[in-house]
């Protein structure tokens, strides 16, 4: 497999002994957890190795080709900027730790979400829908359709909503060589990963829920979402007149498609509490904020965007993304206790200098709060 010849090839060049042990043992907790999630998803969902194995191998090519341009790019970089050549090997490393975790954890996750998930029956739409009007005093998806209604602002949200998928696969190898500092390194991978084990997986177990647009065809009937999918179809047909149809308007039929004949395939499932989307543009700010304010506020603004889009096209629910955000925010600030223990301070905090002790650091300015912990 191309992914694993590149693997051996890098590792070839970057020594095993130039990689510090803490990074070793983080990556084992990494990868470790990848494959503990993969066991268990295949025993709950009976799906069998060999069509694990055929889907986990149609990842591959994706795989590798990401971790080539992101390697490519991150060596041009640090050609043109010698600065930033520290801890290349270490850098290296995350890359392909980072790379192997993306590869396996879609086709993972799949498992849950087409083949587990269903089997849960969708519990929460009613609750969820009811919540949302009540705070708004009426459907959310109406207020997004008057701020956005017209088609090039739908295609806008399209377009933001479609290039999520790309972001938040390259996320963890972009970390893996952007970011020098070993505990936010592993902290922002690490709760990559975790995040689809504990908002994608464990959340939306307890707060199973179809979504808007899949209401009347898996949940009953409303009235109102019947006008949502109506204003929907109505713009779809507009940018099929134009030439270029919007992707998750075309995206939608195909997963209920899929949802009925409970196949295991490369992509598919149906699920909207919470937001895996917001979730995940909330990391894409955490870790914006930690490079600087600038890439945090304009991540914050795709962030929104996001949870914009899920309303507008009936993805989610209005609470579904504020739901999914502080979960993120909360799992981000759980991860700092594992990665402390994982990279240890030196020992030598505190010396002794004359025969008494130096003083001990001041303590910091208040920072952002995304920068905290």
């Amino acid at each position: 497999m191309a992914l694993l010849d590149l693997q051996s090839s890098i590792s070839s060049r970057v020594a095993l002994s130039a990689v510090g042990l803490a990074d070793r043992r983080a990556a084992v907790v990494v990868l470790g957890s990848v494959l503990v999630y993969g066991f268990v998803m295949q025993r709950l969902s009976g799906v069998p190795v060999g069509a694990l194995v055929g889907v986990v191998l149609m990842f591959e090519p994706l795989a590798t080709a990401t971790i080539l341009f992101v390697a490519l790019v991150a060596l041009a970089l640090w050609i043109v900027r010698p600065e930033t050549r520290d801890r290349i090997e270490s850098r290296l490393f995350w890359l392909l730790v980072a790379g192997s975790m993306a590869w396996l954890t879609f086709p993972l996750f799949g498992m849950f979400k087409q083949v587990v998930l269903p089997l849960r029956g969708f519990l929460w739409d009613r609750s969820l829908a009811h919540i949302g009007r009540m705070l708004l005093g009426i459907s959310p998806w109406q207020i997004t359709h008057q701020l956005f209604g017209s088609l090039p602002a739908t295609r806008f949200l399209d377009s933001i909503y479609s290039l999520w998928l790309i972001l938040i696969f390259v996320f963890p190898m972009v970390v893996a060589v952007a970011v020098g500092e070993p505990r936010v390194r592993f902290r922002l991978i690490f709760s990559w990963f975790a995040a689809w084990v504990l908002i994608g997986t464990l959340a939306a177990w307890v707060f199973a829920s179809a979504g808007p647009v899949y209401y009347n065809a898996l949940v009953g009937h409303d009235a109102n979402y019947a006008a949502l999918q109506l204003r929907l179809a109505g713009l779809e047909r507009l940018a099929v007149a134009q030439g270029r149809p919007l992707a998750a308007l075309q995206f939608q039929p195909i997963l209920l498609d899929a949802f009925r004949l409970r196949n295991y395939a490369p992509a598919g499932g149906i699920s909207a509490m919470p937001s895996m989307h917001v979730a995940l543009a909330t990391l894409l700010v955490i870790g914006g904020f930690r490079r600087n304010r600038l890439w945090g506020g304009l991540l914050a603004i795709y962030a929104l965007l996001i949870w914009i889009a899920s309303i507008h096209f009936g993805w989610h629910y209005f609470i579904d993304g504020p739901v999914a955000a502080l979960m993120m925010v909360g799992l981000w600030k759980a991860t700092a206790p594992l990665a402390a223990r994982l990279y240890p301070e030196p020992s030598s905090a505190i010396t002794a200098v004359h025969g008494e002790l130096s003083p001990l650091p001041s303590p910091p300015h208040l920072r952002n709060f995304f920068e905290s912990t």
